[in-house]
């Protein structure tokens, strides 16, 4: 062996010795590093779930005309005047879509307990920049509440459940005022005519808040960035060239140029602050895991609490932390955590219906 292979291989085994003194000396690393790595799958076909005998499926239904992906999938069980759970993807505006595994995981136990569901796909960021994806999910909305004596729908009990990105555009959606983000027009709505983009719940899993303070969130529960990098790198390849976050990507600008006046601009809390009244009654339900290197769980902490601020029924806002649960977990999304979502829905929301 040479002198300088020799070299090499002690320097090596000096780093490796170094990462694992640093993991070692801190439980929280090691345990948040376990529970990634052997996070547990759920026992679902995801091409068998697309076919769905007990009801009706409807693809490709054109909520706006301006995209090809200005499209919907309604899933409807037998009856009228359903309760619609509008589902959205996650994916940093930049990957999925209305077919993606967690939005089936959803629709799969929602629309087998009595809900219409809407799968929604909205423009991604390779396609439109902000605020493309919040105006579709805000016409897709529209368009549900318009048309909902023709499907069957109950227009008084539209519902969101996103996933990551996909619960950030469904606040973003409801909370924001009318006129805001409002320049798709709407398949069927005449010219003029106001229709409502609130919605009476969201169901939140692990939803981006506060894109523009995730580092910090990481730096505080001190999750190091070699691992958070290390876990997320599979996402560059939907990243478009010389861009290196989701957040530029969406703005279409390096971070160093978005703006507090972007940042202002693009935040629910800023949207709960100008529209107090979209809160108010709104009830929402938060699921996280609490091993999540992808979105800090400190993001669904900051938005319980300020929602418990602006709430008029602190019995509407509830969060459930599930400590070994990383990002996107499909035990979110199993049977018994799914029924405690619908027993909360039922009590907060569907009883008056």
């Amino acid at each position: 062996m040479t002198k300088t292979k020799m070299r090499m291989r002690i320097l090596l085994w000096m780093l490796i010795a170094v990462l694992a003194t640093v993991l070692l000396c801190n439980s929280r690393i090691v345990g948040t590093t376990w529970n990634n790595l052997t996070a547990k799958s759920l026992p679902f076909d995801e091409k068998a779930a697309e076919n769905w005998p007990e009801g009706t499926i409807l693809k490709d239904i054109a909520y706006s005309t301006q995209s090809e992906n200005q499209r919907l999938t309604l899933y409807l069980p037998k009856g009228d005047d359903l309760p619609v759970m509008i589902l959205l993807y996650g994916g940093g505006v930049c990957m999925n879509d209305n077919a993606s595994r967690q939005v089936m995981l959803m629709a799969d136990y929602y629309r087998n307990h009595g809900y219409a569901c809407a799968a929604v796909n909205y423009r991604l960021a390779r396609e439109a920049l902000a605020p493309a994806a919040i105006e579709d999910v805000k016409a897709a909305i529209r368009f549900l509440r318009y048309h909902a004596s023709e499907y069957g729908l109950d227009a008084d009990r539209m519902m969101i459940s996103g996933e990551s990105t996909g619960a950030y555009l469904g606040f973003m959606a409801t909370l924001s005022g009318e006129d805001e983000f409002s320049s798709v027009p709407v398949q069927g709505v005449p010219e003029g005519e106001a229709v409502s983009s609130r919605v009476c719940a969201v169901v939140d899993f692990y939803g981006t808040m506060d894109m523009f303070h995730q580092e910090q969130d990481f730096v505080d529960t001190q999750i190091p960035a070699f691992i958070r990098n290390i876990a997320g790198s599979w996402f560059n390849q939907y990243l478009p060239a010389g861009v290196s976050t989701y957040q530029e990507a969406w703005l279409g600008k390096p971070l160093a140029e978005i703006s507090a006046e972007d940042r202002r601009l693009y935040s629910p809390y800023r949207c709960m602050f100008e529209h107090p009244e979209r809160v108010l009654d709104l009830a929402v339900w938060i699921s996280h895991g609490g091993s999540d290197i992808t979105v800090s769980p400190l993001q669904s902490d900051d938005l319980y609490l300020r929602l418990l601020d602006a709430t008029a029924q602190p019995g509407n806002i509830h969060l459930e932390v599930y400590p070994a649960y990383k990002h996107s977990d499909d035990r979110l999304y199993a049977e018994a955590e799914m029924e405690k979502i619908c027993a909360f829905l039922e009590e907060r929301v569907l009883q008056d219906g």
